[in-house]
């Protein structure tokens, strides 16, 4: 299964929505030794299962569906660190505690399997963010300000249009008179 190799170096988790009755804990250890970490399985059971003095590299398998809010806690504090791979069991339709259940639905916080890889997605995502804010902010107020200012010289030029007495050519005519009238008197 490369997906499972790939999901255990990365330190994604994983949820298995799948009956207890149909095998979990066995597709757990399957999902274990394909993914080819190099720490030990470890199934939790309960309500309060220990989640302290897990070492790095540990698979933790445990029921998701019958954690106590408490421990959901702690287990999101173990999806922090990312030290720890946690495959999730839970039965089918079964809804999880809290914000435990887009943790495991749809991973870790981290984009890589190592903290300065996360470091760099992260501010690359933040750096584009802002970007993005910027441009949707910026491209719409200038558009509007040359609109806007464009607009507001046209009314404060006034019409476009020449007087009356320029389209009749008034100022031709009266300038040609005049040239006739100094012609005759000198």
């Amino acid at each position: 299964m490369p997906v499972a190799r790939r999901a255990g170096a990365a330190v994604v988790p994983v949820l298995l929505a799948v009956p207890a009755a149909a095998g979990r804990l066995l597709l757990a250890r399957a999902l274990h030794a394909d993914a080819g970490r190099g720490g030990p399985l470890v199934a939790a059971s309960g309500r309060r299962p220990p989640l302290t003095g897990l070492a790095a590299g540990t698979t933790l398998y445990l029921d998701a569906g019958a954690l106590a809010p408490e421990t959901a806690l702690a287990l999101e504090a173990l999806l922090d660190d990312g030290a720890i791979w946690v495959l999730a069991g839970v039965e089918p339709g079964v809804s999880l505690p809290g914000a435990l259940a887009g943790r495991l639905a749809f991973g870790t916080w981290r984009f890589g399997p190592n903290t300065a890889q996360a470091a760099a997605w992260a501010g690359g995502a933040a750096v584009a963010g802002i970007l993005v804010a910027v441009a949707t902010i910026l491209i719409p107020a200038v558009r509007d300000a040359r609109a806007i200012t464009v607009a507001e010289a046209r009314m404060t030029i006034g019409a476009r249009h020449r007087p009356l007495w320029a389209r009749l050519y008034f100022d031709v005519v009266l300038l040609a008179a005049a040239g006739l009238v100094y012609w005759q008197t000198v």
